[in-house]
Formats: C-alpha cells, structure tokens, sequence
C-alpha cells in the first residue's frame, strides 16, 4: 500500500494527468453554474466521479464507481464544517434577488474548480504511487488534500475555458 505523506508527494504530476484534471476543472465550474440549488452539487460531484474515472484509466488502475462516489464524498467531509457551510452558503445565496444566483454561480464555481483540483492531485499522487480506490484512505492524504485545495483555489482563479478540449 502507498505511504501517502505530504513529504512523499511529488510537487508536479505529468501534462497528461494535469490535463485531466484542467480538463475537469472546467466541467466542474461549467456544473457550477447550473442556477437551480443543490442540482449543481449533484453535478459538480458526477465530475468527481468521472474525474476519478479518467485518472483511473490513464493510471490503469480499476475503477468502481461506488468507491470513487465514497472517496468524494470523505474528502468533502474532510474539508470540514467551515468550508462545507460556504458551499451550502454560496448555493443558498441564489435564493437572493437579483445579484444572488450571479454571485452564488462565481464563488460555488470556483470552489467547485478547487475542489475538483484537489481530488484530481490526490487520485493522481495516490494511483501514481501504485494505489488503488480498494485502499484508499482519507486519514492519509487529508492534509494533502487540504494544502491542494488551497492551491485548487489560486488555480481556479486563473482557470481557461481552452483548458476543455473536446472530448
């Protein structure tokens, strides 16, 4: 099993994993701005899923969609109360009149491309170090995680639309 530390972790994936995730960080505030409240939740997580999917197939690695939905659904967790309340916040936000849903839409979307990044680095770390979804452990990475979803953040905000090539 891959010893998973943040001492361990090489600071850069290859162009082709750093696509992926670019490529899906894209989806992700595109899942963001849908306007109806907690739909783009249920869409920003299928990116997830389908993030993880990609890494696992460019890592050949097995792919179970139950355990990629758990392994989203943990590292979200991980954030923790704080962080979660500005995401139900920021959707919340769209029930607001008039200047709500756009300010709702912009700052979900860009947690949203940060949380993607993050999930995107710490699949990629993980399968890169021989990992799989069988072993994957939050207690492990969650430092990790949260240091990316720092970076995600700075990430987001210089974010193209040309990063989502056609698929």
């Amino acid at each position: 099993m891959p010893e998973e530390t943040t001492a361990a972790v090489p600071v850069n994936s290859d162009a082709a994993t750093m696509d992926i995730i670019k490529k899906n960080m894209v989806w992700s505030v595109a899942a963001g701005l849908l306007p109806v409240p907690l739909v783009e939740v249920a869409a920003i997580t299928a990116v997830q899923v389908k993030l993880i999917r990609e890494l696992a197939e460019h890592f050949d690695v097995p792919f179970q969609k139950d355990l990629a939905k758990s392994a989203v659904a943990s590292l979200l967790a991980s954030l923790g109360s704080v962080t979660l309340g500005k995401f139900v916040a920021r959707s919340a936000f769209r029930f607001v009149p008039v200047l709500g849903p756009v300010v709702a839409a912009a700052s979900l979307s860009a947690m949203a491309a940060a949380f993607t990044y993050a999930v995107g680095r710490v699949f990629a770390v993980h399968f890169a170090t021989g990992g799989s979804l069988l072993d994957f452990n939050i207690e492990r990475i969650r430092e990790f995680f949260r240091q990316e979803f720092a970076i995600g953040l700075k990430e987001a905000a210089t974010l193209k639309p040309a990063a989502a090539p056609a698929k």
